[in-house]
């Protein structure tokens, strides 16, 4: 619970021009997300580079964060998105079974570990 109030802690002070909050979220969360990225890029720079996207995107979006679900939840769901869209651009398949959002909330919480169908979750 602490961890979901500092987020939204966070994210407030974002959403009011705190960029340095920012910052905090990416530092945060960036292991999280290339580990992510990288069930689906294996090339390491490839997967930096995808994550750097993300983030981007998510610092754009962050104004209309209504904070309805998990921040890491919302973070997921634009990294997947990032993630198919960038295989596509390069002519690759997208994955078709990723994690479902409230199992990747359950990550957050640290309440999910072992094999999800194909992929494994390390906690």
């Amino acid at each position: 619970m602490a961890d979901r109030r500092s987020n939204r802690e966070l994210v407030a002070r974002v959403q009011g021009g705190d960029r340095h909050a920012f910052d905090l979220l990416v530092i945060k969360y960036q292991h999280k997300v290339a580990s992510l990225i990288s069930r689906y890029i294996r090339d390491p720079g490839e997967t930096m580079d995808v994550a750097q996207n993300a983030f981007l995107k998510a610092y754009r979006a962050l104004p209309g964060f209504r904070g309805e679900s998990a921040f890491y939840t919302w973070l997921y769901r634009i990294v997947i998105n990032t993630v198919k869209n960038h295989l596509i651009a390069r002519g690759r398949r997208p994955p078709g079974d990723d994690l479902e959002a409230d199992v990747a909330e359950q990550l957050e919480a640290g309440g999910v570990c072992g094999s999800w169908p194909r992929r494994s979750i390390s906690c």
